[in-house]
């Protein structure tokens, strides 16, 4: 059995995941980048006037909301889509209200440091881990909703009974 053939799933994986995420790409750096904000201004509003935002400050923290992108190309890639279509909208949903909550908190937690160290070294020691975490957050997302995906398109037993070698 080749290489390929015993890929043959993560391969078939890879070759949505790639078109998709480059369309969905396209599609946020074409036309919803900009909108993002206005889109999400209602609940945005309610919650940066909850915790005393006055001003949200969009030119630090909009290029990391993309992560949108890539945690949907993720969901809508993974094997099952349509067999499996309730984890799929419960993954799909769930995980983009929970990257939009963390984009509120991340406008938020962004505003005070400003508010404690402006544009300082400081302020950006702090903040470029946050922006990375919040960049890291579609993998992590998705691994929680597929905990057994990852392992089974690479050939590994990362979960489950595990005989250990003596």
């Amino acid at each position: 059995m080749s290489f390929f053939e015993k890929k043959k799933e993560l391969w078939k994986f890879l070759l949505r995941l790639v078109p998709l995420t480059l369309l969905f790409g396209y599609f946020w750096f074409a036309f919803l980048q900009v909108r993002y904000p206005v889109l999400i201004r209602p609940v945005a509003s309610f919650f940066l006037e909850l915790v005393g935002v006055d001003d949200w400050l969009l030119y630090i923290v909009l290029e990391h909301f993309t992560n949108l992108v890539p945690f949907a190309s993720l969901v809508l890639a993974s094997p099952g889509l349509v067999s499996n279509w309730k984890k799929t909208l419960t993954a799909l949903f769930g995980g983009l209200a929970i990257i939009i909550a963390g984009h509120l908190l991340l406008s938020w937690v962004v505003f005070e440091l400003n508010e404690a160290y402006g544009l300082s070294r400081a302020f950006y020691r702090v903040v470029v881990p946050l922006l990375l975490l919040n960049d890291t957050l579609p993998l992590l997302l998705w691994v929680a909703f597929y905990p057994r995906l990852p392992g089974r398109l690479l050939g590994l037993r990362i979960f489950g009974d595990q005989k250990i070698a003596k």
